[in-house]
């Protein structure tokens, strides 16, 4: 049963048949580290989303072109929001999973 659980984290989480047992937390901690890689990303654009679009307001320009800066900036959002967003919640999904089973171990080692 225990073996079960363990071996559930294991493929969740992706982590490799080739490693030790003991390597797992470090794996956990790296994939913990990529999501929050991913959100800075993310929020990097939207921090400099925010900053430019002010400076192209700020000029008289002729709303076209606002208009088209505007789909063109939504555009890139929309991609990259379909490039990461359904990495993130992978591997968010994953590390929850493997936590969970983890969980599981404990109580059942515990219970023993």
């Amino acid at each position: 049963m225990v073996g079960d659980l363990l071996q559930a984290v294991l493929e969740l989480t992706k982590f490799p048949v080739y490693k030790a047992p003991e390597c797992l937390l470090k794996h956990l901690v790296e994939l913990k580290v990529e999501i929050g890689n991913i959100q800075i990303l993310l929020d990097s654009q939207d921090e400099l989303h925010s900053m430019l679009l002010p400076k192209h307001l700020n000029q008289d320009t002729p709303r076209s072109t606002i208009t088209v800066l505007y789909q063109d900036v939504s555009a890139h959002d929309a991609k990259q929001l379909k490039m990461f967003l359904p990495l993130l919640q992978t591997r968010l999904s994953e590390t929850t999973k493997g936590l969970t089973a983890c969980i599981h171990v404990k109580d059942y080692l515990r219970s023993w």
